[in-house]
């Protein structure tokens, strides 16, 4: 097959799997269903491992016509190589790279609607991890993975969430549709928690109910390396907190 041919071929398979039916309501309909294809199949067909690294992507936005280009949303990070474009929060793999999850980022508004219709009280990053952790090949109720995240993604409430996660019945009949779903409904919240997974962060923003004043004044006139290890117990949750002395205090949890 020629290269070109193969690229024009890659420019149409996305409409393949076009929600067609939801396009009077849903504007990401042309790679929505895509999306929710990608992680149906992954969730179907591979098997759960001990680490899952939680992340980020860009698909590059290349706008010809207009200024925008015309997607519902445009995200923005500077530290990516072409900032502007679509905005995925993923999960991968990090023995092999291979990536088990994907989330589109919409836009505050979008999910701002979806968070109140769903009855979500958690914070968006929280939201966000509950939602990936979800579609990610489920474990038995005895295997306890390791789910590494950011600074976006960190803080105590998304290590809390994590270990509270319910795991869903590997044999339970999971559609497309229902893999949109995500675990922090009330239902979710309401539902008696089961200790499976492990969150393991950097802290950079995210401080509220972590020790950072704490920390910040018992390693002041520390000599650089010099780390503290914290435990605490939230919300029936076992947590380690540890700080350590560089040029600035930076800390993790766990």
């Amino acid at each position: 097959m020629a290269k070109t041919r193969f690229k024009d071929i890659r420019k149409c398979v996305i409409a393949t799997m076009a929600k067609n039916e939801a396009g009077g309501d849903d504007p990401w309909w042309p790679v929505r269903g895509s999306v929710e294809r990608f992680n149906a199949k992954r969730r179907a067909l591979l098997r759960t491992v001990p680490v899952r690294v939680l992340d980020e992507m860009m698909t590059a936005w290349c706008p010809r016509a207009t200024k925008e280009g015309g997607p519902p949303a445009i995200s923005w990070v500077p530290r990516k190589p072409e900032p502007p474009g679509t905005e995925f929060k993923t999960a991968a793999d990090p023995a092999t790279g291979v990536m088990l999850a994907l989330e589109i980022q919409e836009g505050k508004p979008a999910t701002d609607t979806m968070r109140a219709r769903m009855g979500c009280t958690l914070i968006p990053s929280t939201s966000c991890v509950a939602r990936l952790v979800s579609l990610i090949p489920p474990a038995p109720v005895s295997y306890r993975r390791i789910i590494v995240g950011d600074a976006w993604f960190s803080n105590v409430a998304t290590a809390v969430e994590v270990a509270r996660q319910k795991p869903i019945d590997r044999n339970a009949n999971v559609t497309q549709d229902s893999m949109s779903v995500p675990l922090d409904t009330q239902d979710m919240l309401n539902a008696a928690p089961r200790w499976n997974d492990h969150f393991v962060g950097v802290l950079q923003n995210g401080h509220a109910r972590y020790p950072k004043d704490f920390m910040n004044a018992a390693l002041k006139g520390k000599a650089s390396g010099t780390q503290i290890v914290l435990t605490a117990t939230v919300d029936g949750v076992d947590l380690v907190a540890v700080g350590w002395k560089q040029n600035r205090l930076i800390s993790s949890s766990s």
